[in-house]
């Protein structure tokens, strides 16, 4: 945790998936927080994203050269 307002999530991995995710997810809900970091330094290149928790849905943007913006998930 970061300055008590942001998760960091470091992982060394090939790729992240949908288990880093959700994991980040969880300590979102758990904490209470509204924004994580999931950054990966296992990967050719450094990947990370950053994942927004909301009342109304959970979305990510991914570090991609594409820069896309994606929901991850909705919740009530």
């Amino acid at each position: 945790m970061c300055f008590e307002a942001v998760i960091v999530e470091l992982k060394a991995l090939g790729e992240l998936s949908g288990r880093e995710r959700a994991q980040v997810i969880n300590y979102l809900k758990a904490t209470g927080l509204e924004v994580a970091l999931l950054i990966n330094f296992g990967a050719r290149s450094l990947e990370y994203e950053r994942l927004i928790l909301t009342k109304q849905s959970v979305s990510s943007a991914k570090s991609a050269d594409n820069h896309k913006s994606t929901d991850c998930a909705e919740w009530s």
